[in-house]
């Protein structure tokens, strides 16, 4: 991976963690705006499900993420991790927390399929 491909993954990575801690506090504030029968929530009501499965999903995505971004520091950034050939960067600027080139990812897909 070049130094210009290694830093345009970066900066995806960064936009998308930053675009979900956004919507993990807008979440957060909308739910603490929600009324149950005319009262607002207090901070010991539980969040509505579908705030809470939002905020959830997002804060795990920003994780992942955050480990991307430790990965992309290392020797093995942008390499398979079951193949070692490189990962294809359409691949990594779509979905920068895959390991795994196109063809050890279809593999593994029939694999599983082959399961069922």
């Amino acid at each position: 991976m070049t130094r210009e491909e290694h830093k345009e993954i970066r900066e995806l990575i960064e936009l998308r963690v930053h675009l979900l801690q956004t919507l993990v506090e807008e979440n957060i504030q909308s739910a603490s705006n929600t009324t149950t029968e005319g009262w607002p929530l207090s901070p010991k009501d539980p969040l509505p499900s579908v705030e809470q499965k939002v905020i959830e999903n997002a804060q795990h995505e920003i994780l992942e993420l955050t480990q991307t971004l430790i990965w992309l520091d290392t020797e093995h950034a942008g390499l398979c991790e079951q193949c070692g050939n490189a990962i294809e960067l359409d691949k990594l600027k779509s979905a920068p927390t895959n390991r795994c080139c196109a063809y050890c990812t279809e593999q593994n897909s029939l694999e599983t399929i082959g399961k069922s």
